[in-house]
Order: C-alpha cells, then structure tokens, then sequence
C-alpha cells in the first residue's frame, strides 16, 4: 500500500509476491530487452493500449507496419486481424495470462520479469523477451544490483513503459542510461550500468 497525497493505492499483488515472481522469471534463462538489436531508430510504431477510443482507431491503426501492444489490449487487436510486432507485458496479477490467449507466433512479446508464472506459461512457446519494471531507487537497489542490470522505469502504466522501450535510446556516461527522447526533462529513465543498450 502507498499514499500519494489523499490517495491510497494498493498493488493487485504483495511486496514479496512481486519479488518472488522477478526471482522466478530470473531463472528461465530468458533473452534480455538490452540484447534486442537497435530496433526502435526511425521507425513509425503505433503503441496501442487498451480503453474506449481503440475500436474507434482500428482503421488508423491498420496503416502501420509497426504495432506495439500493450498487455490486456493483446488479444482484442488480435482479433481484429491485427498481429502486433510486440506485445509488453508488466501487470504481476495472473489474470493478465487471460489477455494472451491469442499469442502470435511473430509476436515478439516483451515480458516484464513481475509477471506471474501464469504468463510465461501462456506464452511457453512464443518469442519472450525479458524486461526488469524498475520503480523507486530503494526499491530498484534492494531487488536488483542496479549496477549491472537494465530497470525501465515510466510511470504507473504498461502504456507509459512501452512508451520508454520503444523510444529509448543510447546516452553515455558513468552509468548508462535509456532516457526517451520526448521525456528527457523527466525522472523517467532505464538504468543499466555495465554496458550500453540500443
């Protein structure tokens, strides 16, 4: 449970649940997101998320050639004839496997490591990714050493993060860093410190 101002908001899943499930995707000897090749550079990419306005846009959405889905929008766009190129994944609660019944075979899905076992088992035989959902620096130093490894942070969303990994790019320095080109002035970054990512 966190209070943000008069607010108090609760996770679908505990602390350590959340914990247990990055310590168990850890384990399935999965690709990492940093290892992709420098896919995002000039390229138009529609980023879909789910909510009312989606069956308005279809028609719009057709026109690219590029499409990122983002979690429980996956199966809805895939029924519209849709096959997305990448499909992020961040929510920790089970119930996101429901949402990827239709899993593609070209789908590559990018799958952050909080997501329950129930999602690596949908997707079993499908093209997984693994991504680390970075929150606070304490939270980020004491799950992971930040020094060797790559945190997307963003916001509250697998919008905001699909956002971040589509747009991400290289920046040097003492620890690198995906910063998003439009989001610079923010605190929204990916860390990863041993070497640089596309």
């Amino acid at each position: 449970m966190e209070k943000i101002e008069d607010f108090t908001t609760n996770m679908a899943l505990s602390y350590d649940e959340v914990v247990a499930n990055i310590r168990s995707s850890e384990k399935r000897n999965l690709l990492q997101i940093h290892d992709l090749p420098d896919w995002r550079e000039g390229m138009p990419i529609a980023i879909v998320g789910g909510g009312p306005s989606l069956k308005e846009t279809l028609p719009e959405l057709r026109k690219f050639k590029h499409v990122m889905v983002c979690g429980s929008a996956h199966d809805f766009v895939v029924e519209q004839g849709i096959i997305p190129r990448w499909c992020v994944v961040c929510d920790p609660d089970p119930v996101m496997a429901n949402y990827l019944r239709r899993a593609h075979m070209h789908t590559k899905f990018l799958v952050a490591s909080q997501c329950d076992a129930a999602v690596f088992e949908e997707l079993k035989d499908r093209n997984v990714v693994l991504w680390h959902c970075g929150g606070d620096k304490k939270d980020n130093d004491t799950i992971w050493n930040t020094e060797s490894t790559l945190v997307v942070g963003g916001g509250t969303t697998v919008a905001t993060r699909a956002m971040i990994i589509a747009i991400g790019r290289r920046t040097q320095g003492k620890r690198g860093r995906i910063l998003p080109a439009s989001f610079a002035q923010t605190n929204v970054i990916a860390e990863r410190t041993d070497r640089h990512c596309p």
